[in-house]
């Protein structure tokens, strides 16, 4: 069971860095492409250099690090703990864990 909610975690956090790597390749492709470089007498104001989509990618970060994470540590793990997180009627009981140690 803990076996599977690492593995769960490392896959999240796994396809979280690859949006990171894909929208950071995205906005470099777009400076490359669209953007010229400044002259040495114009500083270009910062909106120039971003897209919109980088408030997105913020809000996203902070969604997922202040949401997720508090709630993966704080309620699933306090659940799981206390024995409360899978209902009675599932086999995966501590009695069950015991008998399949026991007969193996």
């Amino acid at each position: 069971m803990l076996f599977l909610l690492l593995f769960l975690l490392a896959l999240i956090l796994f396809f979280f860095f690859l949006f990171v790597l894909v929208f950071l390749s995205v906005r470099l492709l777009f400076l490359l492409l669209f953007l010229r470089p400044p002259t040495p007498n114009f500083v270009p104001p910062l909106s120039r250099y971003y897209p919109p989509s980088v408030p997105f990618f913020f809000f996203f970060f902070f969604f997922f690090f202040f949401f997720f994470f508090f709630f993966f540590f704080f309620f699933f793990f306090s659940q799981l703990s206390a024995g409360t997180l899978l209902p009675p009627a599932f086999p995966v009981t501590s009695a069950y864990m015991r008998a399949f140690a026991s007969s193996h």
